[in-house]
């Protein structure tokens, strides 16, 4: 067995009698921060000054810190003796004494209780050179931790003190507190500039023994040690000080505000309080721009933007554990959170600086629209679960009703609405009157400062009168109210809608085409917007959005998709050639907070500034179209608005964002080869393709939703990919104009798997997205759909489980067969019902029966079945068809029936089952209601076994019972075509019936099903073999 470094010195230290000798004269310092850099400068200059034959050891988890410490150290002192180690068990194992300065709780467990931690070594030591150790730890950290781990170190025979650190300057608020006799600890407020001049002050709280055995180090460091008690005194001293001083702070500030807004001046007031406390120190932090001191962010710290109590936060946990309330410290703790957030430039500043964040009054705020794309989490931005709120006031509006609920909400938004500062409103836009009552502020409240615009009709098929109506027409009356009202910024969120080249990132300037219907309204829109006099606009253009509980877009179904071919351990691949193809994407959080940011701009700017540092003419880019419309401003008129990209850092492209989703589910991105993708340009992809495409995403997203433990066949998701999803899409957008202008900063400026697992990970906790780990056989899940439900009641994979109600009589059409083709009829409704679920998915998710759908979906449910000309092309192939078949017929019967054999009726009747079997495959034609797409598989196995199939044969048995000698080529041609339709007959049946279960079942036998819809040489193959018919001699 091969052991360590570190144990096989720790080995033969433990074998040597009289221990390490120079163990005695060494101190090691572990965390060389800001202030324990400080601390440990301070610490071993004093001790080398005394005698030169000490040794020093640091430890870091960063090694360039501590390889900098020594060569500074040494710089200042040559001839010292100073080692770098790795672990903290080898610092104890270097040194009797040892000191700690680390970040917080986590990192003192880590490296007193880790794997190769203090522990560990104290525990191999013998018990007389454990019990010659002392540690002292200064880190702030929570009161439970460090007497644990206190705990642990004396159980070894060790001493341990905690020694948090508070020194520096002090604020006219603490001399004033002071002077009204409040009982307060000198020096209070820790700083660096305190560690590096070594005015510190230690809480120490330890036994007696271990305080005096401490005094001497602890000198070295600072300038008094104040023993508090036992372990973790000293932090509970420090954290109830640190609690007073910061609410403390508060009330100055606020009492300064209210002598300014009263009339009395800043300087007066300051003075007035310097006098009453004999202020001797004239340079305060608010003479220094608050540089210094103790920084806003150690009162609140912020780490990977979670709240860890510190400091203040720390006196919260102790405070909850005793049951003691703290509502001023409350409300002192959100001040200063608020600082940070809102200004990160003053986290580094004197905690003091709270008063100015406190003098700026909040805006109030209105979002319009967008409840079923962005609205939720610009909400939650505006007024963040457990943060400073953004705004005073907040009301959405939109057309959907949240109580009960029409369309997703997602986890976080329904608790959002309990908060008395939020007000949400179901309103139909399309009447002024309505609009006018919503900007109509609640009694006592400031007019609203801000709107942000959402509204507009996101679905891609929706024809011009709709986009007219749903999207221009709404802004505009939402705008003319805003600029009726003032308001101070109104802020238009469009889509990226737009087809912009694959050379390179557009700039706002450049103009881009607009993308279909949809595009050209939405367009259209900012036109119609910026015509409005008086109104502050400005306009945010966002790439692909993506984010937690956005279910709409682009991205939300390619995860989904993607995570399908995961489950089923397939590669996923792009349906376009791999060109550059620029998929600029973008953080939901990044566009609301872009949103605000401009908001506030426009707010400081106003419209006609506004303008000039960002104005860009928006051109009219179909003018075709503008005639239609009501209200539009002229096609020839120039018309200027602001207008931002924002988009993220990753410069995305289509390979790029598959690899980076795929990699996430296990699996990997591609390409189809150079005949797919030109078929797919050449069809532009047409329904029946969209349904081949869609065939196994959603068939497998049904399937993991269902093997979900426990099956979730509620949720919001879906793997269908319509035409929008699937056509080539290239959005590039160059952002720097918003970093440049507004200066925003970016809170996620990376499209990477970390965002996306977190995305995720937010759907399973709310039920939305499937924990499967294995891959079920169809059959398996025809046995559980059959144990919740009838055999022809088939349920969508939606979020309110809407019934199609597919009731296949199959008595009706084939009485004899019922029971034969019972389950045939169900696996294939149940097939198709899948693949149509998005047909439904739109109103499922609004939770709305399809019976009591308003007209727009009562409309959409009667619309006529498949394309137009469908009719036309079925009609003209029956009668390409039918011709051969009269005809051959009547040959036969022209000549005399009486004299015919039994083989001269062979002709016709294989004529006949060449068309039957047309007409079977001509009932698969592409439809749009799942009723009739089952109704209509059913009937093309129904003529295919029990009419074409049996013409077929009693034709090839007459061949036979003449004898005929089969070896011409008509003759042999004639057997390939007739055993290969029976081969189909089989494929077919067998890929069908009882789930698949004869190829295995699951996705092996849709596969082998797609395989037998794709094999129509059959038809060529007759048609092929007529012609080589001739009179041949028979045997009667």
């Amino acid at each position: 067995m091969r052991f360590s470094p570190t144990c096989l010195n720790l080995r033969a230290l433990t074998s040597h009698p009289s221990g390490h000798p120079s163990r005695a004269s060494s101190i090691s310092f572990l965390g060389l921060g800001r202030m324990g850099s400080e601390m440990a400068f301070n610490l071993f200059s004093k001790r080398h000054a005394l005698a030169n034959s000490s040794t020093f050891v640091v430890c870091d988890a960063v090694p360039e810190a501590a390889r900098a410490f020594v060569a500074n150290f040494q710089n200042h002192f040559p001839g010292s003796q100073l080692s770098i180690v790795s672990t903290p068990e080898e610092a104890v194992l270097a040194s009797q004494t040892i000191v700690t300065m680390l970040p917080s709780s986590p990192q003192v467990r880590s490296v007193y209780s880790g794997d190769s931690g203090v522990l560990s070594a104290l525990q191999a030591l013998p018990r007389a050179q454990a019990e010659e150790t002392l540690c002292i730890d200064s880190t702030t950290l929570d009161i439970d931790v460090a007497r644990q781990v206190s705990a642990h170190v004396v159980g070894t025979g060790a001493q341990m003190v905690d020694a948090p650190v508070s020194g520096g300057t002090e604020t006219r608020c603490l001399r004033f507190c002071r002077y009204l006799n409040v009982l307060l600890l000198r020096g209070a407020w820790a700083g660096v500039t305190g560690a590096k001049v070594g005015s510190l002050a230690f809480l120490v709280g330890g036994t007696d023994t271990a305080f005096e055995l401490a005094k001497p180090f602890i000198a070295d460091m600072g300038r008094r040690a104040v023993h508090c008690g036992p372990a973790g005194s000293g932090l509970v001293a420090k954290i109830c000080n640190n609690l007073m001083l910061g609410v403390q702070q508060v009330v100055t500030s606020e009492a300064m505000l209210l002598g300014q807004r009263l009339g009395v001046r800043a300087d007066v007031l300051a003075d007035v309080i310097g006098s009453a406390t004999a202020l001797h120190d004239k340079a305060p932090p608010s003479e220094r721009d608050f540089e210094g001191g103790f920084a806003t962010a150690l009162m609140v710290k912020l780490l990977m933007g979670r709240k860890l109590w510190q400091d203040m936060g720390l006196a919260f946990k102790s405070a909850n554990l005793v049951g003691t309330a703290l509502p001023l410290g409350t409300a002192a703790k959100r001040i200063y959170e608020d600082v940070i957030e809102s200004s990160p430039e003053l986290a580094r500043k004197d905690f003091s600086n709270a008063s100015c964040i406190m003098s700026a009054e909040k805006p109030s705020a209105i979002i319009f629209g967008g409840l079923n794309t962005w609205s939720r989490r610009f909400a939650l931005f505006l007024i963040p679960d457990g943060g400073e709120p953004l705004v005073s006031h907040l009301r959405i509006v939109d057309k959907f009703s949240v109580h009960p609920a029409t369309t997703y909400l997602g986890a976080d938004f329904p608790p959002l609405l309990e908060n008395p500062n939020v007000q949400y409103k179901q309103a139909n836009l399309t009447i002024p009157a309505i609009v006018k009552s919503m900007f109509d502020p609640p009694e006592g409240q400031a007019p609203y400062s801000y709107v942000f615009d959402l509204t507009g009709e996101v679905r891609h098929d929706r024809p011009d009168m709709v986009q007219i109506q749903q999207t221009v027409n709404i802004a505009r009356l939402v705008g003319e109210e805003a600029a009726r009202r003032e308001v101070k910024a109104y802020v238009r969120v469009t889509q990226a809608f737009y087809e912009t080249s694959e050379k390179g990132t557009h700039t706002e300037k450049e103009s881009v085409k607009p993308s279909g219907i949809r595009g050209v309204w939405w367009h259209e829109t900012l036109r119609v917007l910026a015509n409005i006099e008086n109104l502050n606009l400005v306009i945010l253009r966002p790439g692909l959005v993506y984010g937690p509980h956005v279910e709409y877009g682009i991205l939300t179904t390619t995860m989904t998709v993607a995570s399908v071919y995961g489950y089923l351990q397939k590669p996923m691949k792009g349906l376009w050639p791999p060109g550059k193809n620029s998929m600029n994407t973008v953080h939901v959080e990044d566009v609301a907070g872009a949103a605000f940011a401009l908001a506030e701009w426009m707010a400081k700017e106003g419209r006609k500034e506004a303008d000039i540092l960002a104005g860009e003419e928006i051109p009219s880019n179909d003018k075709g179209k503008i005639k239609e419309g009501t209200g539009l401003p002229e096609t020839g008129k120039k018309l200027v608005a602001p207008l931002f990209n924002i988009v993220d850092n990753s410069n995305g492209t289509l390979y790029s964002i598959g690899a980076e989703i795929c990699g996430l589910f296990g699996t990997t991105f591609g390409f189809h080869d150079f005949f797919t993708t030109t078929m797919a340009k050449i069809t532009k992809l047409s329904e029946s393709i969209l349904e081949d495409i869609n065939e196994e995403h959603v068939s497998g997203w049904v399937e993991m939703i269902m093997a979900s433990d426990p099956p979730i066949p509620n949720t919001p998701l879906s793997a269908y990919m319509d035409e929008s999803v699937l056509q080539k899409i290239v959005v590039a957008f160059n952002a720097d104009k918003i970093k440049n202008i507004v200066g925003y900063t970016l809170k996620h400026p990376e499209f990477s798997q970390a965002e996306l697992k977190d995305v995720v990970d937010r759907w399973k906790s709310e039920g939305s997205w499937p924990n499967t780990f294995k891959v079920p056989r169809l059959c398996e899940l025809s046995h559980i759909q059959n144990q919740r439900r009838s055999p022809f009641h088939v349920y969508t994979a939606s979020s309110t489980n809407v019934r199609a109600d597919l009731n296949v009589d199959v008595a009706k059409l084939i009485p004899t067969f019922q029971i034969v083709f019972e389950r045939v009829a169900f696996d294939m409704a149940d097939t198709v019902t899948r693949l149509r679920t998005v047909q439904t998915r739109s109103y499922a998710r609004e939770s709305v029966d399809l019976k009591t759908l308003p007209m727009e979906g009562e409309q959409f449910n009667a619309r006529k079945e498949g394309r137009w000309g469908d009719g036309i092309a079925k009609l003209a192939v029956q009668t390409f068809m039918g011709i051969p078949v009269v005809y051959t017929a009547y040959l036969m019967l022209s000549s005399n029936p009486s004299s015919l054999s039994w083989f001269a009726y062979h002709p016709p009747l294989q004529m006949l089952a060449v068309g039957l079997f047309t007409y079977g495959i001509l009932t698969l034609q592409p439809t749009s209601q799942p009723k009739t797409k089952a109704v209509g598989l059913v009937r093309h196995q129904l003529f295919m076994l029990f009419t074409g199939l049996p013409v077929l044969g009693v034709g090839t048995w007459v061949i036979y019972y003449n004898k005929e000698i089969n070896t011409r080529p008509h003759a042999l041609i004639g057997y390939i075509a007739v055993g290969w339709a029976y081969v189909q007959v089989l494929v077919g049946c067998g890929s069908v019936w009882f789930g698949g279960a004869a190829f295995g079942g699951g996705m092996k036998a849709k596969s082998i099903w797609k395989y037998h819809r794709g094999r129509i040489s059959i038809i060529p193959s007759v048609f092929i073999c007529s012609p080589l018919g001739r009179r041949m001699v028979y045997v009667f």
